[in-house]
């Protein structure tokens, strides 16, 4: 059971391959904008930052060490240097986890979460030039300054009217983007399959932050509210979100080259309010329908440039 695209050889295989990056890419950015649509809606019935995470991670650990067994990938974490599991653990995990939770104690979640997938965009792009040695380009170069530019608005906007505090809180947002972007870049540089990474990083997580949460009484906050909006969270976070969102991700990364699939995550915010509107009739400021026209124009900019060299790597998987 495999959800790579297998060919024989690389370079004529090239352009079919790419629908499947682009779907995959896809599939990341709907699953994404359904889990930010699903926290905003939490955040108005009762949860926490803290219980989200959570429930990510106690949805998704388990899903993915099934997924890894039944499709017979036990041997490769054993062939994985301990290294490069404990930092794809650390960079993925604890980490990020540490950011997002502490960001949400000092600024607004909903701003915040935007900070982070527009970070996790542009630091993407930027360790893809670095560390993978992914050429951009005229056309990248540009759809990737508009995006830090989306980028500068988003925290501005948020700063204007906060504290300090808020100010931390909107940098560690943007560092979890950046440590979200770091674990997508190692994942692709040391050839790590994603149904792997997630299944290391996951594990990791649970196993630092579930006990932690526990000691706090998070589950007996969770035990207060309705089993249905549980089950929503546990799907869109844990299921949707956690799991298939990043392993899409990831899978489109090795087939398009992380630096274009960095931009699918820029229409993430776009789904996430057009499924806020329809579950809540709320709609956008003028300012949020600008910034999601931005992003998605530069995410357009990047797929209409798909004659970029592209990077399968399924023979190194």
């Amino acid at each position: 059971m495999d959800f790579r695209p297998q060919f024989t050889s690389d370079e004529p295989q090239r352009w079919a391959a790419v629908p499947f990056g682009l779907l995959y890419g896809a599939l990341a950015a709907l699953g994404w904008g359904v889990g930010l649509a699903a926290a905003h809606h939490g955040f108005s019935v009762g949860f926490e930052p803290f219980d989200l995470l959570f429930i990510r991670y106690a949805v998704a650990t388990p899903i993915l060490l099934v997924l890894y067994r039944a499709t017979k990938r036990s041997g490769r974490i054993a062939k994985t240097k301990g290294i490069v599991a404990m930092t794809l653990a650390l960079v993925g995990g604890p980490l990020l986890a540490i950011c997002v939770v502490t960001g949400g104690r000092k600024a607004p979640f909903s701003s915040g979460i935007l900070i982070e997938v527009a970070a996790l965009t542009v630091c993407s792009i930027v360790l893809a030039r670095l560390v993978l040695s992914e050429r951009l380009g005229l056309w990248r170069t540009i759809a990737m300054l508009a995006l830090s530019a989306r980028l500068a608005v988003l925290a501005f906007t948020s700063l204007a009217d906060g504290s300090p505090e808020v100010g931390v809180g909107i940098a560690l947002f943007a560092a979890g983007g950046l440590a979200a972007a770091t674990f997508a870049a190692l994942s692709c540089r040391w050839h790590v399959d994603p149904i792997t990474a997630m299944t290391i990083v996951s594990s990791a997580s649970l196993a630092t932050f579930g006990p932690y949460y526990v000691f706090v009484g998070g589950l007996s906050r969770l035990s207060a509210i309705p089993w249905t909006l549980l089950l929503e969270q546990m799907v869109c976070q844990g299921l949707i979100a956690g799991l298939f969102s990043w392993i899409g991700f990831l899978y489109a990364a090795r087939i398009l080259g992380l630096v274009t699939a960095s931009f699918m995550p820029a229409v993430t915010p776009a789904v996430a309010a057009l499924i806020t509107m329809l579950i809540s009739r709320e709609s956008p400021t003028m300012l949020q329908w600008g910034l999601i026209a931005f992003g998605t124009l530069a995410a357009g900019l990047l797929i209409a440039n798909l004659h970029a060299k592209t990077a399968v790597s399924a023979q190194n998987s």
